[in-house]
């Protein structure tokens, strides 16, 4: 690793020009340069730049950026002779075509495991805004209905988790806190969860069936794409659907019109295809038996600021050659 990245001492000395995109970066602009340091000069832009002329207009002259979801492959990467990291703020990189960057020899950072109660919590907050017909009661209030709806106990409720990475871990201890069932799906058994009172299913068509509400707790990976396709939409006849994961996991077009024909019962959802939404998505969250949110369960304080700090950090240790505390993807 420190061979392929070796830098030559001209190019440690230079200041570096640093591109960087994703909105909540805005809550430690005012202390870039002392997080910076001295010999980086940064542009920042306040959002995702979706338009890939302009974006690769921003990023040809730049050494490194930090960048939120916008797409990176070999059409972008043309003219950017300069990049030598892209810092991810978050963990996630579906985005970013890895083997475009490994033909320039462009490193790809990321930071990890600083969202995970934010996220935990905001799925909760979901799970119980549909347990607990928030939005439902909402609109029936602001039109002046006196409108009981029966809430769903939590004793009578199994949540199902597909996966149980960080995220699902601390999830299932708020759930079995407030009394759910919780079962989990996962390629791998984690007898530390189980240990704590959550059950092990084999399959997901399994852990769908014996399940009030799933929640989905995955990479996006292509192994991974549209786990949550027309057959397992299928089985959740009846039932709800939570994802705070990643919006390529579920087929979005299946899931809209199990939902406008009330097959499943409702979604709560914090990611998509299209982000910003576009007409479909837009459609989708707009639905009465949809809970929408915008990709924002990582989104407090505590969380962006130790993300943004490690963003930078990963890209501070990378031009001081101190390569073994930059969380490289590769």
């Amino acid at each position: 690793m420190v061979k392929q990245y070796m830098l030559m001492e001209e190019e440690r000395l230079a200041d570096k020009k640093i591109l960087i995109t994703p909105q909540g970066m805005s809550a430690l602009s005012v202390s870039f340069n002392d997080l910076f340091g001295c010999g980086y000069e940064v542009e920042f832009t306040n959002g995702l730049i979706t338009d890939a002329v302009k974006l690769k207009s921003l990023l040809k002259n730049k050494d490194a950026c930090i960048i939120g979801s916008e797409t990176i492959d070999d059409s972008l990467l043309n003219d950017c002779n300069n990049l030598k990291i892209i810092s991810r703020f978050g963990s996630g990189y579906d985005a970013i075509s890895l083997n475009d960057l490994k033909k320039r020899n462009i490193a790809l950072a990321i930071a990890s495991q600083h969202s995970t109660e934010a996220v935990s919590r905001h799925t909760l907050s979901l799970i119980l805004s549909l347990t607990n017909n928030i939005v439902k009661q909402k609109d029936s209030v602001r039109s002046g209905i006196w409108d009981r709806t029966l809430n769903l106990s939590s004793e009578e409720t199994e949540i199902g988790l597909i996966g149980m990475g960080e995220v699902a871990k601390k999830l299932s201890t708020y759930l079995l806190m407030l009394g759910f069932g919780v079962k989990y799906f996962s390629r791998s058994r984690h007898y530390d969860v189980e240990d704590l009172g959550v059950k092990y299913v084999p399959t997901i068509e399994r852990l769908i069936s014996l399940s009030n509400i799933i929640s989905i707790h995955l990479k996006h990976t292509h192994e991974t794409k549209n786990t949550i396709n027309e057959k397992m939409i299928n089985l959740l006849e009846g039932k709800y659907l939570v994802n705070t994961a990643r919006g390529g996991l579920v087929d979005e077009k299946k899931l809209f019109h199990a939902l406008i024909e009330g097959k499943i019962k409702g979604a709560a959802l914090d990611v998509y295809h299209s982000e910003p939404a576009d007409k479909n998505t837009q459609a989708l969250q707009s639905l009465d038996n949809v809970v929408a949110t915008c990709h924002v369960s990582a989104y407090d304080y505590v969380s962006i600021q130790k993300v943004g700090e490690q963003a930078i950090n990963n890209i501070k240790n990378y031009f001081s050659g101190d390569y073994a505390k930059v969380n490289l993807v590769y």
